[in-house]
């Protein structure tokens, strides 16, 4: 009943109650109604954490670039002390909604924060990053010149699990740049490498 969107609309507009806006949205949402997408927007911040996780998912959906901060928002108040020991539903679709998007910027936003706080949102991260595939590859090898030792190894795990040459290529100019100047560093890119079938691997 895409025609039902108009009415579904108005009625959300000026709907206080969090259950029935939840509903009514899921239906907009399940419509795919782009003319919705103010009345998403005004809902990522919703103090109801699914709710506020329907919206992030819906704007996901539609690519929608207005939505970039509120994502990287919500990723990084995962981070906060109070919040960090568990992965909200929010992030988890702040984190899918930034891999939608798939632009550079959002890319190297998830790239930044391969070694999230949180150990269930740095595995999202992960995920999204290795889905995202060629795309993701210049925005993660930048991880393998940083300082902490555990941003180098995790950026060889997840080239490692891309499986890309030019994944590959990355790896090996850090280990002759003499990044991977550890123990662990090296197994890492070594372990990542066994994961690539290419030549140089």
């Amino acid at each position: 009943f895409a025609a039902a969107a108009p009415a579904i609309m108005n009625m959300a507009e000026d709907q206080d109650d969090p259950e029935i806006l939840h509903d009514l949205l899921t239906s907009l949402a399940r419509l795919q109604t782009r003319e919705a997408l103010p009345l998403f927007r005004a809902n990522l911040r919703h103090p109801d954490q699914y709710l506020a996780a329907l919206c992030l998912e819906a704007v996901g959906k539609f690519n929608d670039p207005e939505s970039m901060e509120v994502f990287q928002d919500h990723i990084l108040e995962n981070e906060q002390d109070e919040k960090y020991e568990s992965c909200g539903v929010t992030t988890w679709k702040a984190v899918d909604g930034l891999a939608a998007l798939g632009t550079d910027q959002a890319l190297a936003f998830l790239a930044s924060k391969i070694h999230h706080r949180n150990p269930t949102a740095r595995r999202l991260i992960h995920e999204a990053l290795t889905r995202a595939g060629q795309k993701a590859v210049t925005p993660v090898a930048a991880r393998l010149s940083q300082e902490s030792e555990d941003q180098r190894i995790m950026a060889a795990n997840v080239l490692g699990r891309m499986g890309l040459k030019t994944g590959a290529d990355q790896l090996v100019l850090a280990m002759d740049q003499g990044l991977m100047n550890t123990p662990n560093l090296r197994f890492a890119a070594l372990e990542a490498l066994g994961n690539i079938p290419c030549l140089k691997s």
